[in-house]
């Protein structure tokens, strides 16, 4: 997804073919945030007002339909003057309901980062929606009629800092400070109760030519619907940050792309 493009891999094979082109027209990728899966389609969330649909009936995704809409699309759970975070849409893009307000800060920079970058995932079974936001060590829990249930704070999340400064003439500009950090780097709905949570952590920040160094690795925590229960189970290696090595978790396991070389870590 971050080279804007979408390819279906076959694991029986070992070959993959290209879905999507980078572009701005129909069934094209251009600043896609995430891709979910309901119903034999493919729904990709894009900044550009919209949602693609992919048909994924048969053997490869074809390209269906697009779902216009009056926000940026951020991430998808598949079932004004105040903004929300999280709309819910038919599958004809009609918005059912909006909810969970956005952090209000007069900086639009510091209010993007703290709103943007989120994840929202259905649990129709126990009558629940969850969201996280990458910067808050929270986890927010939602029934179906849009009514906050309870909030749950994660141990050990170290919350970063943003500077904000104005202006002789009044304005404001603001900057993310690279200090001890954790960021909510993705969430996976496993099976009908379980969420995987993987932490994105840096410490000892500091640049060198234009470079950032330091201390980064990924925690892993599960949580539990039905019980309501958060569970750390594991970190991986703590490597620098310029190694450039990101590692993503799926339902099915973990994948890891260590500068270019990729490996498979199956669940």
């Amino acid at each position: 997804m971050n080279v804007m493009t979408i390819f279906f891999y076959d694991l029986l094979t070992d070959e993959f073919t290209d879905l999507a082109p980078r572009g701005r027209g129909p069934g094209d990728i251009m600043f896609t945030k995430e891709m979910q899966f309901h119903d034999n389609r493919a729904y990709i969330a894009m900044q550009g007002f919209r949602i693609s649909v992919f048909d994924c009936q048969s053997e490869k995704c074809e390209y269906d339909h697009t779902i216009e809409t009056e926000f940026n699309t951020y991430s998808l759970a598949p079932e004004n003057v105040d903004q929300n975070i999280i709309h819910q849409l038919n599958s004809d893009g009609d918005i059912k309901r909006s909810y969970s307000p956005v952090y209000k800060q007069k900086h639009p920079m510091i209010r993007e980062a703290m709103n943007s970058g989120g994840k929202v995932r259905a649990f129709p079974e126990f009558d629940s929606v969850v969201l996280v936001h990458n910067f808050f060590p929270y986890i927010y829990l939602y029934n179906s009629e849009a009514n906050s249930v309870e909030k749950y704070r994660v141990q050990d999340f170290y919350i970063g800092y943003y500077d904000e400064f104005e202006n002789p003439n009044g304005s404001v500009r603001g900057r993310a400070r690279h200090n001890d950090n954790t960021n909510t780097f993705h969430s996976t709905k496993i099976d009908d109760e379980w969420m995987l949570l993987q932490m994105r952590e840096g410490r000892n920040l500091y640049w060198v030519d234009r470079t950032l160094h330091g201390d980064q690795w990924y925690s892993y925590y599960v949580f539990n619907v039905d019980s309501r229960e958060l569970y750390k189970i594991g970190e991986s290696e703590k490597k620098d940050v310029g190694e450039n090595r990101a590692i993503r978790a799926t339902e099915h396991g973990l994948v890891i792309n260590e500068q270019g070389n990729l490996s498979w870590v199956s669940l």
